[in-house]
């Protein structure tokens, strides 16, 4: 079998393991499905390993990905340093983290996640690309089992999941909404710039519809403002039909009500909650910043700096704002990845702005990047894994050429009168 054979093969198998995630992986704690998908994760790599080019990766996703390893891996190291008793497990006073075990699985996380990341990065960018046809089908499925959700009026539960589905194939709503919200540029995208106009539409009105539905107040509001974003840059020709503009119209009145029907049902609990929650993780930050309190304890670590007067029947799992959780838990360096990565992200999304294509992945990123602000979508596998080949799509190494601008010119041909597209001339040098 020749090598594009086989490279047609791990297309296929990262697919599926995406599929696979999306309706297996919308829990954010350890359970048989998320083993499941890691041992799917490990097959998925070895497959790809025989046409693994480390040319095609470049040197600056590698070192990233050896300190982010690093940065969770020392924490593992018998360096001792916290002195004291357990918390949380029965190491402490000998590794830096407070639970090892939980760490050793944030490390294992991580190292799936970029086995999914080096995978997509070594496909033609062709192939990379038709991944998207997968995530397609994970959205109908989550589109539909959360139209059932909201129809019946509440969570439930089905076949192998051991948690009440919440959103979809999530059991958080807010999560659910960032799953639909990734769609928004790709959707958009493809009409403007594809063939298959019909199917995107139809796609987008129901992803809007069960988007209004969801209970996620943050998947509301950022909806309406990825939806503008999108349009303003993608939306480079100037020729579009009166129906779509009055589809549009229809649609985005429609949206206007719900989001108003949104923020009259919307408190101020929530909001005071998340400030609560910062101000708390921020005092852990000063006390840990320099080595952090290991990742995957935070919520054994929040307790130790809660104030009487926050304490409430529930406890605090998550920050509910992962760039604090993640300093908190990992410490100076963790602070430094982040930084990196997103000066790397905007560098990447400037550079790659004449495609199109790579313009609505930077996009979609941004969505995480900005949900996660408020919320922790990106600790499931499910937004893992589209985390990583989003990311993928944006750094990958092919050059691609911006689509010139077009206009129509109304010609006869065989007696009928039909609009026929004609691009600009342009001069100017491209990269290809």
């Amino acid at each position: 079998m020749g090598s594009d054979g086989w490279s047609r093969i791990v297309k296929n198998a990262l697919g599926l393991l995406l599929l696979a995630a999306a309706i297996l992986g919308g829990n954010t704690v350890s359970n048989l499905n998320g083993d499941l998908l890691i041992l799917a994760t490990l097959v998925v790599f070895a497959l790809a390993l025989l046409t693994l080019d480390p040319h095609r990766i470049g040197i600056g996703p590698v070192v990233f990905a050896a300190v982010a390893i690093a940065s969770v891996g020392i924490q593992l190291l018998p360096l001792g340093g916290w002195g004291g008793e357990t918390i949380g497990g029965a190491f402490r006073g000998t590794f830096l983290t407070l639970n090892f075990v939980e760490t050793a699985r944030v490390l294992l996380s991580l190292l799936v996640a970029l086995m999914v990341f080096f995978v997509t990065l070594t496909l033609s960018y062709s192939k990379a690309r038709s991944l998207l046809s997968f995530m397609y089908v994970a959205l109908y499925c989550n589109v539909l089992m959360g139209a059932v959700q909201f129809a019946s009026r509440g969570t439930m539960r089905a076949g192998p999941f051991d948690y009440p589905l919440g959103g979809g194939f999530f059991i958080n709503p807010n999560h659910f909404s960032t799953f639909l919200l990734v769609f928004i540029p790709f959707l958009i995208f493809s009409l403007l710039y594809e063939t298959r106009r019909i199917f995107a539409g139809v796609t987008f009105g129901l992803l809007v519809l069960v988007l209004l539905a969801a209970s996620s107040m943050a998947g509301v509001g950022l909806g309406l403002v990825v939806m503008l974003v999108s349009v303003l840059a993608l939306a480079e020709r100037r020729h579009v039909s009166s129906y779509a503009v009055l589809a549009a119209l229809a649609l985005a009145a429609i949206y206007l009500v719900g989001f108003q029907n949104r923020l009259g049902l919307e408190t101020g609990v929530s909001q005071h909650t998340r400030l609560q929650f910062a101000t708390t993780t921020l005092e852990g930050i000063r006390a840990y910043f320099w080595t952090g309190v290991g990742y995957g304890t935070f919520a054994d670590a929040y307790a130790m700096f809660m104030r009487p007067e926050d304490i409430q029947q529930a406890y605090v799992n998550h920050a509910h704002n992962d760039y604090l959780e993640v300093i908190f838990e990992g410490g100076v360096l963790a602070l430094v990845l982040i930084v990196v990565y997103l000066a790397a992200y905007l560098r990447q999304s400037i550079i790659s702005w004449r495609d199109p294509f790579k313009r609505s992945a930077s996009i979609a990123i941004g969505v995480m990047l900005l949900h996660s602000l408020v919320d922790y979508p990106i600790r499931t596998f499910a937004l893992l894994f589209m985390f990583a080949v989003l990311n993928a799509l944006l750094f990958h190494p092919d050059r691609r050429v911006k689509l010139p601008r077009s206009r129509t010119m109304e010609v006869s041909i065989g007696g009928r009168k039909v609009d026929v597209p004609f691009e600009r001339a342009d001069h100017r040098r491209r990269s290809v």
